[in-house]
């Protein structure tokens, strides 16, 4: 049975209230470049562990992700993006916590060529076997060349940008240094207190 928002915040607040000044943890939870939760560096592979870690899942006002524990905060270290997305079944773009990306305003690259979304969740990194079914769906860039040999252009050259079309409109593509993305969609890779 799943619990509400609600439910989760009264036993946050009863946790926080019964346990107070709980220091928060670092560098034991990661989200790799694949939208899996990792923990000491191994992935997690119980859902219950997997459903917990995704449904407490909150960001601080700095920018830093972490999953509240009762009255612990653990922080997250992100391989790529606070969010990672990759193709359900039905052919959806869904965030590794399992929110539907209803909204890509553009299509972003980093220097080595690997791919992001900006939407409404922010930056989401993709998760890389599902690159060759989005590539295959983008049409082509704007100075007509083959996307592919544009894409890998464009990331050698951060700061530029294009078009393509994708599902029946046009998407920019920018391209941009991983390092510059956390400063530029407000999130940290590798918080620390």
């Amino acid at each position: 049975m799943q619990s509400t928002d609600s439910e989760q915040s009264d036993w946050t607040s009863r946790a926080l209230a019964r346990w107070p000044g709980v220091p928060a943890t670092y560098g034991w939870l990661s989200l790799d470049a694949r939208g899996r939760w990792c923990l000491q560096g191994a992935a997690a592979t119980h859902d219950g562990l997997k459903r917990f870690l995704s449904q407490h899942y909150r960001v601080d006002a700095k920018g830093a992700w972490y999953v509240q524990n009762g009255p612990q905060q653990v922080y997250v270290d992100l391989a790529t993006a606070p969010h990672v997305a990759a193709r359900n079944g039905e052919g959806l773009w869904v965030s590794h916590t399992g929110v539907p990306l209803a909204h890509i305003e553009a299509l972003i690259l980093d220097e080595d060529a690997r791919l992001y979304f900006q939407c409404e969740l922010g930056l989401v990194g993709l998760d890389d076997r599902d690159w060759p079914a989005l590539l295959a769906e983008l049409g082509p860039a704007a100075d007509g060349l083959p996307l592919e040999e544009q894409l890998v252009k464009l990331s050698a050259h951060p700061g530029r940008e294009t078009t393509c079309h994708w599902l029946g409109r046009q998407l920019a593509v920018r391209s941009m240094r991983a390092r510059e993305m956390e400063g530029c969609y407000g999130f940290q890779r590798s918080p620390r207190g």
